[in-house]
C-alpha cells in the first residue's frame, strides 16, 4: 500500500502493518502522517491494484474501503495477460504439495489450481490495475 499527498511530496509505503478484510476495507496506522488528502494505492501480489483517496484528520489509524481487488495477476505485473495464463496452464489441476503446483495461480487460496481459479483469471484477463502513485498523479 502506498499513500502520497495530493499536493505532492514523499510517498509513504506500507509493505506490512495493515489489514484488509474480505470486503475490501483496509485499516492502517497513520499516526506519523500529517493531516491532508492522500492518494492511496493497494495491491496484492496476485491482484490488480486499486486506487482512491483518503482524508486524514488526526486519528492514529484510519480505515478505507478499497473494493475487492481483481484476481488473476500471477506474475505481479499489475495486468492480466498470456503470461499469467501460461503460469496457470503449467499448474492447472495441481494441488498443494504436488509437483507443478504454483500458489501464484491459486487465486482463491483453496490449495488446488482448478476451474475456480481459471474463472478468476478469465474475469480480469486483459485488464490492468491502477498505476503507481507518482508526484503529480491525481490518482
Amino acid at each position: 500500500m502506498t499513500l502520497r499527498s495530493t499536493s505532492g511530496g514523499i510517498a509513504y509505503d506500507y509493505p506490512s502493518g495493515y489489514t484488509t478484510d474480505a470486503s475490501g476495507f483496509v485499516t492502517f496506522d497513520v499516526s506519523a502522517l500529517p493531516n491532508d488528502t492522500y492518494n492511496i494505492r493497494v495491491k496484492g501480489a496476485r491482484n490488480l491494484a486499486s486506487c482512491s483517496q483518503v482524508v486524514l484528520t488526526g486519528g492514529p489509524a484510519t480505515q478505507k474501503e478499497m473494493g475487492v481487488q481483481l484476481a488473476g495477476d500471477a506474475n505481479n505485473s499489475n495486468n492480466t495477460n498470456t503470461a499469467d495464463y501460461g503460469i496457470m496452464h503449467g499448474s492447472f489441476d495441481k494441488a498443494y504439495g504436488r509437483p507443478g503446483y504454483d500458489a501464484r495461480v491459486d487465486f482463491n487460496n483453496s490449495d488446488i489450481v482448478n476451474a475456480v481459479d481459471f474463472v478468476l483469471l478469465k474475469g480480469s484477463f486483459g485488464i490492468g490495475g491502477c498505476a503507481a502513485i507518482r508526484p503529480g498523479n491525481s490518482r
